[in-house]
């Protein structure tokens, strides 16, 4: 199969996988020899690739996953990938992948000011505002929500839920966020969100009090009654009559002053 600006598909499964298991972002531009913008242009095609011809290629993803060290990952180990996963962990995950669209937009050294932000169209307010807070956290690491206000640290929990995939990787991700979600969603006024979110919370909780009464492994499969993908099945539909999206920036709207340098 033809090659994406000279990436492969295996390549490009191989790197999907392995960031997600934590490998930096820089390391895959570096392997592939692409810069940032290139690969979010790569990972954009593949998948529309992938969804077009899905039935065609579904088995050679399948295969690839089995040893995602390969191709031209193959130098890479299982060590590194755990090591930058601790080092880093889902701060630099986050702001390198979750906000390809404004990449072109660079934000002021002082910060995110009222003024810059009303130069923006009012759709990348959103996006932008999600950008100055994983600036913030990222500088600070894991104790970097000490350095949010109020306001921020509800929008990003919400930020989070709008970006994931499915509500394993909310779990995955953004576990030290469960508790609060329920609450900062009622905040915003996305209500209809909160009944779908607390049955998939209660999911999550049931698998952790197994694991830990039985002395699991995080990572080790545990079947209750009850899955993820059905209540992120009535999350989507949910989002496509209602974007939770829209629901954060009317919050913001209300909030402004919170989320901007003086």
């Amino acid at each position: 199969m033809q090659k994406i600006n000279n990436v492969s598909f295996e390549d490009w499964v191989c790197a999907k996988e392995l960031l997600y298991k934590g490998l930096t972002p820089q390391k895959v531009y570096d392997i592939l020899n692409i810069d940032k913008a290139t690969w979010h242009e790569t990972d954009k095609l593949w998948e529309d690739k992938y969804g077009e011809l899905w039935s065609e290629l579904n088995d050679k993803r399948q295969s690839v996953l089995v040893n995602p060290f390969s191709y031209s990952f193959a130098h890479i180990t299982e060590m590194e990938v755990e090591e930058d996963l601790r080092e880093n962990g889902e701060v630099l995950y986050l702001s390198e992948l979750e906000i390809p669209e404004i990449e072109h937009v660079e934000l002021p050294k002082e910060g995110l000011t009222l003024k810059f932000l009303k130069e923006q169209d009012e759709y990348e307010w959103v996006d932008l505002i999600n950008k100055n807070i994983l600036n913030k956290i990222k500088i600070s690491g894991h104790d970097g929500y000490d350095m949010l206000n109020k306001e921020e640290y509800i929008f990003y929990s919400i930020i989070c839920l709008i970006y994931i995939d499915e509500f394993q990787d909310y779990y995955d991700w953004h576990h030290d966020l469960v508790d609060d979600i329920e609450e900062n969603l009622a905040i915003i006024g996305a209500k209809k969100y909160v009944r779908i979110v607390e049955k998939a919370n209660n999911v999550y909780r049931k698998v952790q009090k197994i694991i830990k009464d039985n002395q699991l492994e995080d990572d080790e499969e545990v079947f209750i009654e009850g899955n993820y993908e059905e209540f992120y099945e009535e999350f989507s539909e949910l989002d496509y009559d209602k974007p939770l999206k829209d629901i954060l920036l009317k919050y913001v709207k209300k909030h402004l002053n919170s989320f901007v340098s003086k």
